[in-house]
């Protein structure tokens, strides 16, 4: 154990950041569906920009889900299917209740801006199941995980007990169940995600690059029929140094307590010696007895 003289000392400071709109910063997510299947999904990203991409592939990968969340086989949608094709397929993993895992990672620019998980890309399939079977989406859904940036989770805990920050995940193993029950039979459902940059520097000069984010989950009824990311990215980052105190610190500390304990000493010394001093006055003077 460390004394307490030696202990390493935490500071924080905000930086303002200019130049983070050129930058691209990575998504990493792991949302299981539990009752929507993967013929269907589609991811897209869009930003303040319009810069709008559907069906992102990048480095993410979809898992069949079964009725009861196990996993199944790694799904990927086939383009040379033709209408009917892709439809029996939706419709086979409808009848038999499955879901779907979408996990991985893809990079969005530091500007302001959303992902969301849907049907956008399907929209034809979707209207067809619609009319034909009077088929609605249900988005209930668990985030296994989400966390911004290339440093995972292993370097997120070092960050969070070096530093003593709460989380960098405020939405790990996070469900959102039974929607069409408690919002609506039409629903979908809105994340609204402040993502503040964040960088560590470890006493050995070591550099960590992490993002913290806040969340505030809104439930939306009506045909809305989307699971909705909404980013905000702040301008402002957070430093936090930690630094070991100089050996000089060290030694005026202690020289600073050992001389309040020789004043204290002394004081009590001076106070001792006054009063034997006055009880050998008073037996000279006759007054003690």
């Amino acid at each position: 154990n460390q004394l307490y003289l030696l202990k390493e000392s935490i500071s924080q400071e905000m930086h303002i950041d200019h130049l983070k709109d050129n930058k691209d910063l990575q998504v990493n997510i792991d949302i299981s569906l539990h009752h929507y299947p993967c013929g269907l999904l589609s991811l897209d990203k869009i930003d303040i920009f319009d810069s709008h991409t559907k069906n992102v592939k990048e480095n993410l990968s979809m898992t069949r889900l079964s009725a009861n969340d196990s996993e199944l086989e790694a799904y990927s949608h086939n383009a040379s299917l033709t209408i009917d094709q892709r439809l029996e397929v939706i419709k086979d993993q409808l009848h038999n209740k499955e879901g779907c895992r979408l996990r991985g990672n893809m990079d969005i620019k530091m500007i302001n801006g959303d992902f969301h998980i849907s049907f956008h890309d399907f929209l034809f399939e979707k209207q067809i199941l619609e009319m034909q079977d009077g088929y609605v989406p249900d988005f209930s859904h668990t985030i296994n995980h989400l966390y911004f940036g290339k440093n995972g989770e292993s370097e997120m805990k070092r960050g969070m007990r070096e530093f003593q920050i709460e989380t960098f995940e405020s939405l790990k193993d996070h469900s959102e169940l039974n929607l069409p029950r408690r919002i609506n039979v039409h629903h979908g459902l809105l994340y609204q995600i402040n993502v503040v940059p964040t960088k560590l520097l470890y006493s050995s000069d070591e550099n960590v690059d992490l993002y913290q984010y806040s969340s505030s989950i809104l439930p939306v009824a009506g045909p809305y029929y989307q699971i909705n990311f909404t980013l905000r990215i702040e301008n402002v980052s957070m430093f936090y140094s930690k630094k070991s105190p100089m050996y000089s610190h060290f030694f005026i500390q202690c020289m600073t307590i050992l001389g309040g304990t020789y004043m204290i000493l002394s004081v009590f010394k001076g106070f001792i010696e006054d009063g034997v001093l006055n009880v050998i006055y008073m037996r000279r003077i006759g007054k003690l007895e």
